[in-house]
């Protein structure tokens, strides 16, 4: 005889766990994609203190465009900016401070 699917509510759990499942992988994406931006901000910075673009081209304003989140939520005394600012600094130190305070420069 051929064997039936169970009718106990096995079917109906799996297909609540199935939509669950996606939330939570959808959501693992999302947190990924997050830590690479925020990752990703020390290697831009770096490329925007030095002259790797000419100031003003192009690639130039499309790098601080990419970072102006970032600076804002630095800027805002979120609970972000020391974090922040001493991952920056591994990447400028010259422009950023140990504690994760901008350097002044003076002209």
């Amino acid at each position: 005889m051929k064997d039936l699917p169970s009718t106990n509510g096995e079917a109906q759990e799996e297909g609540h766990a199935g939509f669950w499942g996606k939330v939570e992988t959808s959501l693992c994406y999302l947190g990924l994609l997050v830590m690479l931006y925020v990752l990703s901000s020390g290697p831009v910075m770096m490329a925007v203190q030095k002259p790797v673009f000419p100031y003003g081209s192009t690639p130039d304003r499309a790098l601080v465009i990419y970072l102006a989140p970032m600076i804002r939520a630095h800027n805002a005394n979120t609970l972000i900016k020391k974090l922040l600012g001493m991952y920056w600094h591994l990447w400028v130190p010259k422009s950023i401070d140990s504690k994760g305070n901008p350097i002044p420069h003076h002209v």
